[in-house]
């Protein structure tokens, strides 16, 4: 009887984390920004569409290791500066910044996807400086790809793993 009443949340929490919202908005210096939480008037909900592999995350365009020979396609540089793979980033808060090395600038009709845990979350206006606002503490994989038009993968950076972890306070221990 206990197990069945343990059970029962686990099995809505794929629910639970498919309905919650993610939101993206520029501030005023220019940088992007998203958060679970609408922080500012003009934020935009972003329709998130969560696809689980079939066969486990060797599908996925995002490998959990990092790649030894990044794809970059028709680019001479694509990858992660910031964080670096490894990092464990001490933050007060559940806000973090990324910073992508792109050469050259992002082609016409291509777009910056950003890829935390396996979600995509195209990057708006090709931004490789913004920052990521509502990310759980603890570990993390971070990637980037860019795709076509048509949703093709054009090219992907290696996959960095880095650890959120809170800053304790003053006096806390």
């Amino acid at each position: 009887m206990i197990r069945s009443a343990l059970l029962l949340p686990l099995l809505l929490l794929p629910c639970l984390i498919v309905q919650a919202g993610v939101y993206r908005w520029v501030d005023a210096d220019g940088r992007v920004h998203f958060s679970d939480r609408p922080a500012a008037a003009a934020a935009e909900r972003l329709d998130l569409h969560v696809d689980a592999p079939a066969s486990g995350l060797a599908d996925s365009p995002v490998d959990p290791t990092p790649a030894i020979d990044p794809f970059s396609g028709p680019y001479t540089r694509f990858e992660i500066l910031s964080p670096v793979d490894e990092a464990v980033l001490m933050r007060g808060e559940d806000r973090f910044a990324v910073e992508l090395g792109l050469e050259p600038t992002l082609q016409p009709g291509h777009r910056l996807v950003m890829v935390l845990d396996g979600l995509e979350t195209v990057i708006e206006a090709g931004a490789t400086r913004f920052a990521l606002d509502g990310v759980a503490f603890g570990p993390h994989r971070l990637g980037a790809l860019i795709r076509d038009e048509q949703g093709a993968l054009v090219a992907r950076a290696p996959t960095h793993r880095f650890e959120l972890r809170r800053a304790a306070s003053p006096g806390e221990l």
